[in-house]
């Protein structure tokens, strides 16, 4: 998975296992990591891959997470998913799928 975190920021490349959990806190800089104190979650990643690809999940393991998804017209797979909470916003563009 290729993140960019902001448009100014070079992309950064971050290799997931399914068999692993990915720590939302990995997604922020290491910078801004210090300034604070949020406890932000864990997600499966067989269930992050599911909501990318358009899948619904159980969210029911995950703190008052909600998810939105955003289609076009000629696309199976959702061009934006976002994951929300009370902490934070976790916005996904899905670009190009690479088979």
């Amino acid at each position: 998975m290729s993140i960019g975190k902001n448009y100014l920021l070079p992309e950064e490349e971050l290799l997931l296992d399914i068999k692993d959990d990915l720590n939302v806190n990995k997604l922020i800089s290491k910078k801004n990591q210090n300034k604070t104190d949020l406890q932000l979650d864990i997600l499966n990643t067989g269930d992050l891959i599911k909501l990318i690809l358009g899948y619904e999940i159980d969210l029911s393991s995950y703190n008052n997470l909600e998810v939105f998804r955003e289609f076009n017209e000629d696309q199976v797979l959702p061009t934006r998913v976002k994951l929300k909470n009370s902490e934070y916003e976790l916005i996904i563009l899905n670009k190009k799928i690479y088979e």
